[in-house]
């Protein structure tokens, strides 16, 4: 027997598409038995699955999955490209049909489970709806402890929104400029405070844009933007977590130890 195939009947929570190892560990940290899986090898030490998604989550009816599909042609940053007139309109329609589809493969194979994408068009090109209310929730990094800004969906099984935990304000720009603390959000001394300031985190450029400029390879850029914040892996942990049983916890960590043996 293997480690991974020790592992899997033990573990309460899959996160699905995490190469990164954050929201696995945040539930490990605090007792829950976690893995991750995805095409790739995680980039920290841990229980992880390096292949196809599909037979993992129907390996077994799971407490908690969490899910972050490729979203690179279902966002609205890749309307230039995909939006409907443009040559490859095709791409975005086919993306949204498999996430949805993989969407109800979760729920059918969890008693709880959550999905997340960018702000982009699954709630127009399939059925799962918007998120918001028992369907889902949004949430920005600055809620959960980070100075950025990256608004995200997320849809829900049998899970309630994350709440806020710790809130990171922004820094005020105004006529192209970062106002200094003291001079309050009217004190722009190019226009008296006639324009209203707009908030910018330390993510962004002044005019708004994500200072992750295009890279030679763009798989190097998805992958910076990708990665979830800590506090927000800590918030799914402290919220989520206690909403699953603790069965089988004592054993998962011990085969951690043993190696499955």
């Amino acid at each position: 027997m293997t480690v991974l195939q020790a592992i899997v009947p033990a573990a309460d929570v899959l996160i699905a598409g995490e190469r990164f190892g954050v929201i696995r560990d945040a539930f490990i940290a605090r007792g829950i038995p976690a893995i991750s899986c995805d095409q790739v090898e995680s980039q920290a030490p841990g229980p992880h699955i390096v292949g196809d998604w599909t037979p993992v989550i129907n390996s077994k009816i799971w407490r908690l999955i969490i899910i972050h599909p490729t979203c690179t042609k279902v966002t609205v940053s890749g309307n230039g490209t995909y939006a409907a007139g443009h040559p490859r309109h095709a791409e975005p329609l086919q993306s949204a049909a498999e996430i949805a589809a993989l969407w109800h493969l979760v729920k059918s194979q969890s008693l709880r489970a959550a999905l997340e994408n960018p702000v982009g068009v699954l709630p127009t090109l399939t059925d799962m709806g918007r998120p918001r209310g028992k369907n889902g929730f949004t949430f920005q990094p600055h809620e959960h402890g980070a100075d950025a800004s990256k608004l995200t969906c997320v849809w829900v099984h049998g899970l309630p929104a994350l709440r806020p935990t710790a809130y990171i304000g922004p820094r005020l720009v105004c006529c192209g400029k970062t106002l200094p603390d003291s001079v309050g959000r009217h004190g722009c001394p190019n226009c008296g405070g006639d324009n209203e300031p707009r908030p910018r985190w330390a993510n962004q450029t002044d005019s708004g844009q994500n200072k992750l400029g295009p890279t030679a390879d763009p798989t190097v850029r998805q992958m910076a933007r990708a990665e979830t914040y800590p506090g927000v892996a800590a918030a799914m942990a402290d919220q989520w977590g206690p909403l699953l049983a603790d069965a089988a916890q004592a054993d998962f960590h011990n085969l951690l130890k043993t190696g499955g043996q």
